[in-house]
């Protein structure tokens, strides 16, 4: 996700309402390091997301056997 991309989600989302969301999915969402380190602009949109609701990340990646 670009840094532009995470503003928007996050003006798109102020202007719903975050208080309406109960449940978030990050489908590839890559690894806790790449959402805080390598992009922390991804974990700082998260971050917000997680004060109102329960969010789940999920990348193929750490899926495999």
């Amino acid at each position: 996700m670009f840094k532009e991309e995470a503003k928007w989600i996050k003006k798109v989302l102020s202007e719903i309402g975050l208080s309406s969301i109960r449940t978030c999915l990050n489908v590839g969402s890559g690894s806790l390091t790449f959402r805080t380190k390598i992009q922390p602009w991804i974990g700082e949109l998260f971050k917000e997301l997680e004060k109102y609701c329960e969010v789940f990340h999920l990348d193929i990646s750490h899926t495999r056997v």
